[in-house]
Parts: structure tokens; sequence; C-alpha cells
């Protein structure tokens, strides 16, 4: 089983990334943790030269963070930390990432934004609609 569990640091990612691993860990099944980046949105606040050397700290910050929010978990885990390509957002990027790896099933929080009475962000319905695979929204304080 490969699940692929879309990361961004928030305690709702947390806790889609523990319950991801509490579904792969009987059968020994492999966690792909993506975080998706936009450069212009998540490298804005960051004082570098260029975007491209901003997208590094940002890409090494994200990177520590799948790291830390990994330590206690069972599964296998490959980081993956991505920037969405030229016309493409966040929930495609996932879609994406989740066919390439052949992912069984793909975990994803809700921030309880809007849409869907409330209960779903934008970015979790659009997974949901996008997804090739099964997808497991997990809402905050739900464990």
């Amino acid at each position: 089983m490969r699940i692929l569990v879309a990361f961004d640091g928030t305690d709702g990612a947390r806790e889609a990334l523990a319950v991801a691993d509490e579904i792969a860990a009987p059968s020994e099944g492999e966690l792909v943790v993506c975080w998706v980046l936009n450069p212009r949105v998540d490298a804005a606040d960051v004082v570098a030269a260029t975007t491209a050397e901003a997208m590094v700290q940002v890409v090494a910050e994200a990177q520590s963070s799948i790291e830390d929010a990994l330590t206690d978990l069972e599964a296998g885990a490959v980081i993956r930390v991505e920037s969405v390509e030229r016309g493409e957002d966040v929930a495609e990027h996932l879609a994406r990432v989740a066919a390439d790896e052949e992912a069984t099933l793909l975990a994803i929080a809700s921030r309880r934004a809007s849409g869907l009475r409330g209960l779903m962000g934008s970015v979790a319905q659009e997974v949901l609609r996008l997804s090739p695979c099964p997808v497991v929204v997990v809402r905050p304080a739900e464990r």
C-alpha cells in the first residue's frame, strides 16, 4: 500500500499524516509525504536575491518540518517537496503526484473553511474531485 499524504505543516496536516500512518503501518505500507509549494505565494515573504534562492530556503524549511512530523511514525516514508507547475494549482499537482506514485490512497486535512456546508476547504474539495485514488479527509481534532 502506498499512501500519498498532502502536507503543509499545519496541525491538520500532522493529523492526516498520523491517520495515514495508522492505515499503512499494519501492512508495512509506504507514505509519500508531499508538500506542494507555490513560488508566488510561499516565497513572497522570504528575503533573498531571487525567487529561486527564496525557494531553496522554503523547500529546506518544508523538508525539515516533514522530517520533524515523521519522527514518531511507524510507516516508511518518502519526502517530496515540490512546486506547482505553470498553470497548475495545488489540488491538480497532488492528483498528478498520486497518479505518478501509483498511490492507493490520498490523505489530506480539511481546514473546515468553506463549501460542503463548511466541512471542507477548497483544496480538499478539489482533491476529492481530481484524485485518481480514494481520498481520506481528516478533519481537525477528528482523532
